[in-house]
């Protein structure tokens, strides 16, 4: 939903989850309504366990969001790359 922290990203953001993941975004787009979105991103960019675009918005999307939450603050696309964390370790031998 583009509400909240979400409604403030912008695009190179770093996003950090509570599982420590990070993601850095590279596109940020907005949507009137998740079926609209799906068809935009080709649905199986953004649900690959589905082909059918109903049943993916009703299965998945309205679990957690209400179709009135939907019409009232609109649908956030984030296009992300996982940061992956490196340590690099010099060993200097004298």
């Amino acid at each position: 939903m583009n509400t909240g922290k979400f409604k403030e990203v912008i695009v190179w953001d770093i996003l950090q989850f509570e599982t420590w993941e990070s993601f850095k975004v590279l596109e940020k787009s907005i949507y009137k309504t998740f079926y609209e979105m799906m068809i935009i991103e080709w649905i199986d960019k953004v649900l690959p366990d589905y082909n059918n675009i109903q049943k993916s918005v009703q299965e998945v999307y309205y679990k957690f969001y209400s179709q009135e939450q939907e019409k009232e603050y609109w649908v956030v696309g984030l296009k992300v790359i996982i940061l992956l964390h490196c340590k690099i370790y010099v060993n200097i031998i004298l």
